[in-house]
């Protein structure tokens, strides 16, 4: 039986819980250094398994569903890896929240081109960054956990050869390196010299620095692009920009920054945080189709996130001042899931009865 691409993307899908897992395992519960090694692997594993569904897109033809499910992993990856960092505060939660501001918004942004029969071709820095976002993140795992500088040299060690290799092995053949290998050979290397130079405690921030600025820089990009499209939709529309500002902050900067608080249902609020990237995905297909959703949808669901949010922040500082006794997690767990499930009902929503729009030629 020939194994697609969606199976594959699928499958992604189905694993990334366990990494996460492993990786809380390691840092509150004594896994230590062994969970936190399966868990990175298993990332990595993970992260490979996106070429591979590529090449298979490539060889045997993409799907409707394809085209949804690749780019909306993609992101569900993104709150598997940098939520935790945000959480465990390995990172500044800040800084985390901007990236997925980026990411929602230019989600958003994509569905009125699309609504528009407007394209936007994908710039060298965006593709960039995807690749920066995911090798970023996997090095602030690693300096965060490999305390053992010796283990850790030699690990930088064969990181610098292994950048290298593919830029000497095209020269030797006669053949101009691409952008791709030089970028990477660059980027690589930078992380090695901020090692060695600045020690992993202090290249954590620094990667993260990069990591933002790559992320921002394409969102910008976005933006300037659409410019003329997004300024006759916000004329013909002036609620178009309400539900843009929304869709883009709601979780971001409503629910997201309650995971710093003690008690906060982190499975709820990362769950929300990939649910909303989903349903950014169904509009970009909808969109294509003509048939995205009326803008009061968007603003009505981004409130009652955005009021969830505040009302779980308010029940755990009471908690913590002592205002409140402890009934108020369980009350502030009760919160979260209400807020989850209203997102996940809008998917439901959607999507039910436009079902041909995604499943069509599935096993394509």
């Amino acid at each position: 039986m020939r194994v697609t691409a969606n199976q594959v993307t699928l499958l992604r899908l189905l694993l990334l819980p366990l990494p996460v897992y492993m990786i809380y395992k390691a840092v509150l519960y004594g896994g230590g250094l062994p969970w936190a090694a399966a868990g990175l692997g298993l990332f990595i594993l993970l992260g490979l398994t996106d070429a591979v569904d590529g090449m298979l897109a490539r060889r045997y033809g993409g799907t409707p569903l394809g085209a949804l499910l690749d780019p909306m992993v993609d992101k569900i990856f993104l709150v598997a890896t940098f939520g935790p960092l945000a959480d465990l505060k390995i990172v500044a939660p800040i800084l985390v929240g901007l990236l997925f501001v980026r990411e929602l918004a230019v989600t958003a942004l994509r569905s009125t081109a699309l609504e528009r029969k407007v394209t936007f071709r994908t710039s060298r820095i965006a593709k960039l960054k995807t690749t920066v976002q995911g090798a970023g993140s996997g090095f602030i795992f690693l300096f965060f956990f490999l305390q053992d500088m010796t283990i850790l040299n030699r690990v930088m060690w064969v990181t610098a050869i292994g950048a290298a290799l593919p830029v000497v092995a095209l020269v030797l053949m006669g053949k101009k390196p691409g952008w791709r290998s030089i970028s990477g050979f660059i980027l690589l290397e930078a992380v090695v010299g901020l090692h060695y130079f600045a020690g992993p405690a202090r290249a954590i921030p620094l990667i993260m620095v990069v990591i933002i600025g790559f992320t921002l820089y394409s969102g910008a990009e976005y933006f300037w692009g659409l410019r003329r499209v997004l300024a006759k939709s916000f004329s013909q529309t002036p609620l178009e920009a309400v539900r843009l500002a929304a869709v883009a902050l709601a979780v971001p900067a409503g629910v997201l920054p309650v995971m710093m608080l003690g008690g906060a249902p982190i499975y709820a609020i990362l769950i929300i945080l990939a649910a909303e990237l989903v349903l950014g995905g169904v509009d970009n297909s909808l969109a294509q189709a003509g048939l995205r959703p009326k803008v009061g949808a968007d603003i009505w669901r981004c409130g009652i996130q955005a009021a969830g949010g505040a009302v779980m922040a308010l029940i755990l500082v009471a908690v913590q001042e002592g205002i409140v006794g402890p009934w108020g997690v369980p009350v502030v767990h009760a919160v979260g899931i209400g807020v989850l499930l209203v997102t996940l009902f809008e998917i439901v929503r959607r999507v039910r009865g436009k079902e041909q729009i995604f499943t069509a030629e599935f096993e394509g």
